[in-house]
């Protein structure tokens, strides 16, 4: 489980801490200026989304062959986690880019209530998941982390007057 979601997180790991930096700098300095907001926030969610869904994808898609070669035989259970966390990969950078933006224009509240829902969410999932193979309980997590995605983005569309549309 961990092997299979550490590897996952190489791929976007350098981007994921740029996007976060610039984001959280950028948003705080025009945390006034909602056109410039909204604008921003939309062009690097794109540019996460047309990078991270095609390489989720591709790594999703021949994760038994990765897992394969850079660990060998004795781990090739590990390639349908490997598989669950790359379709997440996504979700979590853009959720990179969508906290801090949160975080610049002062509404940590958002997704601190946001964290409860999804801690609640996870345990209640996990625990009726907990008689089925790790296979299959990680696809719930990958679930999560699209759900926690929509909220927190949900919570600053609110905040910024983001028009989904516009997105």
């Amino acid at each position: 489980y961990s092997a299979a979601s550490n590897l996952s997180q190489v791929p976007i790991g350098l981007l994921v801490n740029s996007f976060q930096t610039v984001v959280f700098s950028s948003a705080s300095q025009v945390q006034d200026d909602p056109v410039r907001l909204r604008q921003g926030y939309s062009a690097i969610l794109t540019l996460a989304s047309l990078v991270t869904f095609p390489l989720a994808a591709g790594l999703a898609l021949k994760a038994d062959f990765i897992v394969h070669l850079l660990y060998g035989d004795k781990w090739t259970e590990a390639g349908p986690l490997f598989a669950a966390f790359c379709v997440a990969l996504p979700f979590s950078a853009m959720l990179a880019i969508s906290g801090p933006m949160l975080w610049a224009v002062g509404a940590v509240y958002k997704e601190f209530r946001v964290q409860i829902l999804v801690v609640a969410t996870l345990a209640a999932g996990l625990l009726m998941l907990s008689d089925q193979p790790i296979s299959v309980a990680v696809w719930f997590i990958t679930l999560v982390y699209f759900l926690r995605f929509v909220l927190i983005y949900l919570g600053l569309a609110s905040r910024i007057n983001l028009r989904h549309y516009d997105a």
